[in-house]
């Protein structure tokens, strides 16, 4: 028995069972890994009994010993982190205290899991401390004196004594502990009420998949009572004990493991007079779980395991600070014990960021309720989220996909996407009613979000959010700014496709293209100053942040403006300028880019500065390096456009224009002989000598040092006066940002092919044939802008399908109705409770998007009842998706089928409703034809050559991320539900578009053209008369070529070494030729009969009269 006097109260321990001799409160200094965590849930002593606490808190001490003897002298690496929740007001607070070292302890950890991580923060170190006034690192804080542990001698005191910082101190043994920590002001003393909890397999959590061994003890529930923040307080607590142990040598790989996994970790305590306590834990990688268990204290103490349990994530949050995902709410069910309980965090934002886990992890009180065992419980505790490490290559596209989610979800809030009642009254003070709210709706908020929904980049809210965070302010306190930036810049593109009488942006129409001018003009203007209402509705701001705010933003809306007016206004080079007016030129087209980008980019990064509470020179440093950031991005989509690499855009789009950009300005200041030649090109709009010419010339690259030399200027000053932090990480500077390398990487993979083997291999087949055919107009434009080929030799041919061996199920069957000559089916009605199939027939490879099908098909079930999923498919990524339907069991609502052959694709079509194709990468997409021809409603991802296989009322769109699939699906079932699609009218539609008989007639033309049946005008669209200059793919007479000194000309360009190898290879293959043609002449080779035409005739007539109708 043990007990002590807490408040001149006598507690009076539990009876103590045989102990473990490994349970044992002492630190294990033989251990290198160890901590002892608390958290306690209280309430004030004087008020009533209530089920639900008033205050969390959450204190955890961490060892890491250092790589020497055990001794209990030795700092041992200690850390310290406390949280602390007020349930009634939701105020979260987080403190951690990290020895000096801790950094390189980190940095250490992540090098060979996290290269990204490991590469910026070796960086900073590198940089060391810039401004004695500004912090090392942050948020953590430094120990101001070492935890010492005041162990006593055995049976003299209790075997657990530590002391740190401020007269923290954690003293006592076997479930009775005194835990004072003045920085938060909480003073208790805890005693256990309840059994001892042994976690794992009695105690012990080696995996084999983890490849570590720990040693791990609970009192999971304790009686506490002490002070907290000057009240008296009464409570319940959980102590943790866990520490490394040696295990066959795996103790050498504790940290790297423990560093690359994550984890889900719940305490649960039942509130009422069902005492029980729960504790769930999931072991992650990059794969998903690897392990998991449930251990729980019956009503009577006894200690249960269970390893078959489903834990179904149903909410989400994104942090404004660090831009990563935390689930917020999930459901436990363990079917064979009747267990079906939710657990809710308290509130959302509980993100916990400390160099200890970086970026962050989520530490946060929860409240949960529902049945365990057929009884109603329901209760609180603690989860702790935790994501691994050893996922490098997808962390900065999670965390971009992530911030964009962000930004929709603060647009939705401050401009609904659907009509919210009194919205529109709220913001201008003026009552509507619901035809007035219909048409401000439709007028207004779906000309934002036509454009808004197709995705951009989002790094103009993410740099204000990496802007607060800089300056050591959070992010999650300002995150509806993050909507008002991309509210600015969606109206500035709206309006900017009007003046430059774009056809396109982002993949589809211009807004104005589908609305109109007038509607788009008045929805630009009214979005410009929409988000107006963030500003004025913030009640955080202070009076004169609100000035400086709205001064700001003025400022750029006027100069954006005159940017715009700039760029209205056009730049001309009708005579070949000097090289001191083409470097005039080139300053214009700079201060064209800072008025249009540099400023508004600036306002972000400023904003966020001032509100973060940053000084007025960290302000001018971040808005100075931040104007210069929007400069250098312009720049980038310059050079890109060239490269043909900007999304939603055709390839070298403003050199058709006829649009002077930074390339263009920046080859004119070259004191180059050819010059005079590049000005012609200029003035003949020859593009693609264009491009060659700006490849050949190094402009690229000098473009690639202006970008490197600008990211440089003034970075400096932000780095000097801004502590180091994982908002500097996010934040583009020299260090971090890869637009460099993207760049030239983009250019060098055709133009340098003996550096890149795959790209010279393609180049060697490019240049060869007489003409290419590709099925896509979008492969077309890269293909020639990257190989260099004339736009003339390459044909784009589409795909097609056999109609007949994809028919729609029963189709003869139809009830149907007259049109014209022809029979058309009636539509069968899909019923509100209806189950509606969704067919996935695809390889399981990662470009076919099946880690995308993984994330969202558990999100599509949870969301919708009626909906069930068969998919055909097999290796390497099939075992994915057998291990998601047994996590989420969902084995009763998705049938895998496993590989099947060509033949049976129809079949499996067939019996569904919607085809989902979620590819990251995709030429054309024969399937997704297919399919629509069977009559299945197409929810497909917008890459590639996909968005131009259908029509729109065919398919829906998806930008290919988890988030976006989700809502697409959800919008085909709706609308299959609300019988708005007839898909009984796609097979005859899919026949007339797509035919074999087509595809021969355009491939057969290609060769008439090439061999000289058809003119040059019949089969180029160009008479050669008309000839203006030569080209290497097009003679001098410009046609088509095929003398073998034109082709050598072709194969020249190709490289500066690679050209001369392939003209080498092509002479040698020539002479070898000539030499076969004398030991077996042509003469002597028998020629292929022409195929009898009789019945292919009858064929293709009456496939024509069927494309007529």
């Amino acid at each position: 028995m043990f007990s002590q006097v807490v408040n001149n109260t006598r507690l009076e321990s539990v009876p103590f069972p045989a102990m473990d001799p490994r349970i044992n409160d002492a630190p294990q200094l033989a251990s290198k890994t160890e901590w002892y965590y608390f958290q306690a849930h209280l309430r004030d002593k004087s008020s009533t009994m209530s089920d639900e606490p008033r205050h969390t808190v959450v204190v955890c001490l961490f060892r890491q010993s250092a790589d020497t003897e055990p001794d209990s002298t030795v700092e041992h690496g200690w850390a310290v982190i406390y949280m602390t929740l007020d349930w009634e007001t939701q105020k979260y607070a987080t403190h951690s205290k990290v020895p000096p070292g801790m950094p390189e302890y980190i940095l250490k950890s992540l090098k060979g899991n996290h290269s990204i991580l490991s590469k910026a923060i070796q960086n900073m170190l590198n940089s060391g401390p810039k401004d004695k006034d500004a912090p090392p690192f942050v948020t953590d804080g430094l120990f101001t004196s070492p935890v010492q542990i005041c162990q006593s001698a055995p049976g003299k005191g209790p075997a657990l004594h530590l002391d740190w910082d401020n007269g923290a101190s954690l003293v006592g043994e076997n479930g009775s502990y005194h835990l004072m920590v003045p920085e938060i002001e909480l003073d208790i003393q805890v005693h256990a009420s309840r059994p001892l909890m042994l976690h794992g397999n009695n105690g012990e959590t080696y995996s084999e998949s983890v490849k570590f061994s720990m040693f791990y003890y609970s009192w999971p529930r304790t009686e506490a009572i002490g002070e907290y923040r000057g009240d008296k307080v009464v409570g319940t607590a959980w102590v943790d004990h866990e520490y490394s142990l040696e295990t066959d040598g795996l103790e050498d790989t504790k940290t790297e493991a423990e560093t690359s996994y994550g984890w889900n970790w719940f305490s649960l305590l039942t509130s009422g007079a069902k005492a029980m306590e729960i504790c769930i834990t999931q072991v992650l990688d990059a794969h998903g779980v690897v392990e998991q268990y449930v251990v729980y204290l019956d009503e009577s103490g006894r200690r249960h395991r269970e390893n078959d349990f489903t834990l179904t994530p149903s909410k989400s949050w994104v942090s404004g600070h660090t831009f990563q995902k935390f689930d917020t709410c999930w459901r436990l069910t363990m079917p064979t014990l009747n267990v079906d309980i939710e657990v809710e965090s308290v509130t959302q934002n509980q993100e916990f960021q400390t160099w200890l886990r970086m970026p962050s992890f989520y530490e946060g009180a929860v409240r949960f309720s529902g049945i365990w065992e057929g009884v109603p419980i329901k209760g609180f505790g603690v989860t702790e989220l935790v994501k691994n490490t050893n996922e490098p290559e997808k962390f900065m596209e999670q965390t971009l996909n992530n911030a964009a989610s962000l930004v929709r979800a603060e647009c939705e809030t401050w401009i609904p996407s659907s009509i919210r009642p009194n919205h529109f009254e709220h913001i201008t003070n003026v009552p509507f009613d619901t035809n007035e709210e219909k048409a401000i709706q439709e007028n207004i908020v779906d000309a934002f979000y036509m454009l808004n929904n197709r995705s951009g980049k989002c790094w103009r809210p993410m740099l204000f959010g990496a802007a607060v965070g800089l300056v050591d302010g959070n992010a999650n306190d300002w995150r509806s700014f993050l909507a008002f930036a991309e509210m600015v810049h969606t109206a500035s593109l709206i309006m900017d496709d009007i003046e430059d009488e774009s056809e396109a942006r982002r993949g589809g129409p211009c807004v104005h293209k589908v609305l109109g001018v007038p509607t788009s003009i008045n929805a630009g203007c009214a979005i410009y100053f929409w988000g107006e209402i963030i500003i004025r509705d913030n009640e955080l701001l202070t009076d004169r942040q609100r000035r400086d705010i709205y001064s700001l933003f003025f400022d750029m809306m006027r100069v954006g403006h005159i940017g715009q007016a700039l760029d209205i206004a056009g730049m001309a080079m009708e005579k070949l300028p000097c090289i001191e007016e083409a470097e005039a030129m080139l300053a214009r087209v700079v201060n064209l880019h800072r008025c249009k980008s540099g400023i508004p980019a600036s306002f972000c990064g400023t904003v966020g500065a001032l509100v973060g509470g940053a000084t007025p020179e960290q302000i001018d440093a971040i808005g100075a390096y931040v104007e210069n950031l929007g400069i250098v991005f312009q720049i980038r989509d310059d050079v890109l456009d060239v490269l043909g690499k900007v999304p939603g855009k055709n390839a070298a789009d403003d050199l058709y224009n006829h649009k002077i950009t930074y390339p263009v300005a920046k080859l004119f200041t070259l004191e180059h002989p050819d010059r005079e030649k590049w000005f012609g090109y200029w003035e003949a709009h020859d593009v693609a000598a264009l491009v060659d010419v700006l490849k050949s010339s190094g402009t690229m690259e000098m473009c690639n040092e202006d970008i490197q030399r600008r990211l440089e200027e003034g970075w400096g000053r932000v780095d000097a006066l801004t502590p180091h932090s994982f908002s500097k990480i996010l934040f583009p500077s020299p260090r971090t940002l890869i637009t460099p390398f993207t760049i030239r990487e983009s250019y060098l993979s055709f133009k340098a092919p003996l550096r890149c083997g795959g790209s010279s291999s393609a180049l060697w087949r490019l240049c060869g044939p007489d003409s290419c055919m590709i099925p896509a107009q979008i492969s077309k434009e890269n293909t020639v802008l990257r190989a260099s080929l004339d736009p003339l030799m390459v044909s784009v041919i589409p795909n097609a399908v056999v109609a007949e061996n994809f028919r729609p199920l029963n189709q003869s069957s139809y009830p149907s109705e007259t049109f014209g000559n022809h029979v058309v089916p009636l539509p069968q009605h899909v019923g509100p409770h209806d189950t509606i199939t969704i067919v996935v027939v695809s390889r399981l490879f990662y470009n076919k998007g099946t880690d995308l099908l993984v994330a969202a098909i558990p999100r599509i079930l949870a969301s919708h009842s009626g909906v069930q999923f068969i998919i055909a498919g097999s290796v390497p990524k099939a075992i994915d998706l057998e291990q998601m339907l047994e996590r989420n069991a969902l084995q009763d609502r998705v049938e895998m089928l496993g590989a099947i052959r060509h033949e049976e694709v129809r079949d499996v079509m067939v019996r569904g409703h919607i085809y989902l194709h979620p590819s990251l990468t995709e030429a054309f997409g024969t399937v997704i034809v297919e399919a629509a021809s069977c009559g299945l409603y197409v929810v497909c991802t917008q890459v590639g050559g996909i968005p131009e296989v259908l029509p729109a009322h065919m398919t829906v769109f998806a930008k290919p991320e988890e988030d976006d699939l989700v809502v697409a699906t959800g919008k085909a079932i709706a609308a299959l539900r609300s019988n708005k699609v007839r898909t009984e009218r796609f097979h005859d539609q899919v026949k007339m578009m797509y035919s074999w008989i087509d595809v021969a007639e355009r491939t057969e033309r290609v060769y008439d053209g090439i061999s000289g049946i058809l003119s040059e005008r019949d089969f180029y669209g160009y008479d050669a008369a008309d000839a203006a200059s030569w080209s290497a793919t097009r003679g001098s007479a410009g046609v088509q070529s095929f003398a073998l000194i034109d082709r050598l000309k072709r194969y020249y360009g190709c490289g500066i070494w690679a050209g001369k190898l392939f003209c080498l290879c092509v002479v040698i293959d020539y002479l070898l030729f000539l030499v076969l043609e004398l030991l077996a002449p042509r003469d002597g080779i028998d020629i292929a009969r022409n195929w009898p035409k009789k019945g292919q005739e009858e064929c293709v007539s009456r496939e024509r009269e069927q494309r007529v109708w």
